[in-house]
């Protein structure tokens, strides 16, 4: 199957490029993601070849410096860091085992990012809901993912108090005195106008899942003005892969049906949303957040 599937590719890449004059227009597949402005094959083994060399640069530059502002030698350096930090550029990235390492042996309870982004939390809440939180269900786990760009009153546990109750104005044991009353000539009322009728009732406008997905947008985008249905998450967001993450990992923290590859998709061609009847978990929270904060 993987063979056919390479095969598959081939033949459709050959046939772009003659279509196009002998260019290939780069997209989305089933095992690539292109970057916009990334033209360097970071992590991958077409960088092995500049290994040695960023090696012996790093030997006379850095580990001067680090030997300089640390008690190690410049052997010692050389044996713990170098080998390490030479060859990371050129490896894999493990993300998916460094992750099942955390939700498994070390069970976390909150998991903080430090960086300006929210893109490892983002694929962390995916994780813990494809393949954790049902499991954490049962044995009532209950687990946090924070950002520390976007979360930090959550990570501070700065919260605002309660206000106070106001005292009370008179006590128990103070029993209050009654006033002197005068002596007031009974005043003439007018009627009340006759009433028209009962007011109309207004019927509840049922919850659409197209709405909930247009604000959620609406607000990782920070635009007043409405967002557009026939447009798609990926033409909103204008190349920013980055921004495209966090608006998915929001949308599949919210809806439980929420397409797959649907980042090309137009808003309004989301059928697998129509039956959405409550807030789900993410718009739950950006409204918690709302009203907890003073006027």
């Amino acid at each position: 199957m993987l063979q056919d599937i390479v095969d598959n590719s081939f033949e459709a890449a050959k046939k772009q490029k003659a279509a196009q004059g002998g260019y290939i227009t780069l997209g989305r597949d089933i095992a690539t993601i292109p970057l916009p402005g990334i033209d360097v094959p970071f992590h991958s083994r077409y960088l092995w070849p500049g290994v040695l060399p960023f090696r012996a640069c790093k030997r006379q530059v850095y580990l001067v410096e680090l030997a300089r502002l640390t008690d190690l030698t410049r052997v010692d350096l050389s044996k713990k860091i170098n080998s390490a930090l030479a060859y990371q550029f050129a490896s894999p990235v493990r993300w998916i085992e460094t992750q099942d390492l955390l939700f498994t042996h070390y069970k976390f309870e909150r998991l903080i990012k430090l960086g300006p982004g929210p893109t490892l939390t983002g694929m962390a809440t995916r994780t813990l809901k494809a393949k954790y939180e049902a499991s954490d269900d049962s044995i009532s786990l209950t687990r946090a993912i924070y950002c520390h760009a976007r979360n930090p009153k959550e990570i501070y546990y700065q919260f605002e108090d309660e206000p106070e109750a106001a005292p009370e104005s008179t006590t128990a044991s103070e029993p209050a005195v009654a006033a002197p009353v005068a002596a007031v000539a009974p005043l003439s009322v007018a009627a009340p106008a006759p009433s028209a009728g009962p007011a109309a009732a207004i019927a509840d406008e049922p919850l659409k899942a197209v709405d909930t997905l247009r604000v959620i947008i609406a607000q990782k985008l920070k635009k007043v003005e409405e967002v557009p249905l026939s447009k798609s998450i990926k033409d909103l967001v204008g190349g920013k892969s980055t921004l495209q993450n966090e608006i998915l990992g929001d949308l599949n923290l919210e809806f439980t049906a929420a397409p797959e590859k649907g980042e090309g998709l137009p808003l309004d061609d989301r059928s697998s949303l129509a039956l959405v009847r409550a807030l789900g978990k993410h718009t739950t929270g950006l409204i918690s957040h709302l009203t907890s904060i003073k006027g």
